[in-house]
């Protein structure tokens, strides 16, 4: 997917880049400013820094839990820091079914509560429909657990086919989504249909 590169200074690009951060790195209102202007979507992925190989000194590998809470972290930025509203242009795809929003929904749908901050500003027609309009692949999270409450709260016209590749393979998330009790068409849609959609001009 297309990646959103600000890394540093202000400057934006909108070309592939990898191992950019998008929630940690760089200017992100530059990022949404060019994308923007190009209409681009933006298919994010993220990269435990090397310090956090471990669990609170679990021996779990840090990106068991990180990959997911970062993509929530980037989701609550892209949300609560205006940058969906101010760029309605711009389609996100984040990855791993979004991490934990689906399961802490309610906490952003609160988050205004006592906020001095003006939240609620940000997401005027409520976190919900902004939650709504962004997409959110599969990998790591084809399986009934993550997809259950995932197409509650977006629909499946929001979810597209990942697989996390090379350390999960497309095999494996085909079965693990044959098992999420979706219907055929929900299950085309998913493969491809909903990417149809994004990128139109590679329908086939």
């Amino acid at each position: 997917g297309i990646k959103g590169g600000a890394a540093g200074g202000g400057y934006s690009q909108v070309i592939p880049m990898e191992d950019i951060n998008l929630h940690f790195t760089g200017d992100f209102h530059a990022i949404g400013a060019a994308h923007n202007l190009a209409a681009a979507f933006i298919d994010n992925r993220f990269h435990v820094v090397s310090g956090e190989t471990q669990a609170a000194g679990t021996g779990v590998p840090g990106a068991t839990i990180e990959f997911c809470t970062d993509t929530t972290r980037a989701i609550a930025s892209v949300l609560f820091g205006g940058t969906s509203l101010r760029y309605p242009g711009v389609r996100f795809i984040f990855s791993h079914g979004g991490g934990t929003v689906p399961y802490i929904a309610e906490r952003f749908f609160r988050a205004h509560i006592g906020n001095p901050l003006p939240l609620k500003e940000r997401v005027p027609q409520g976190v919900l429909h902004e939650l709504r309009k962004l997409y959110y692949d599969s990998a790591q999270a084809s399986h009934p657990y993550a997809m259950n409450a995932l197409s509650r709260l977006v629909g499946t016209s929001q979810i597209v086919f990942g697989t996390d590749f090379p350390y999960r393979t497309a095999a494996d998330h085909v079965k693990g989504l044959a098992d999420c009790g979706f219907t055929d068409a929900e299950l085309m849609a998913i493969d491809r249909g909903n990417a149809e959609r994004l990128l139109p001009r590679w329908k086939r």
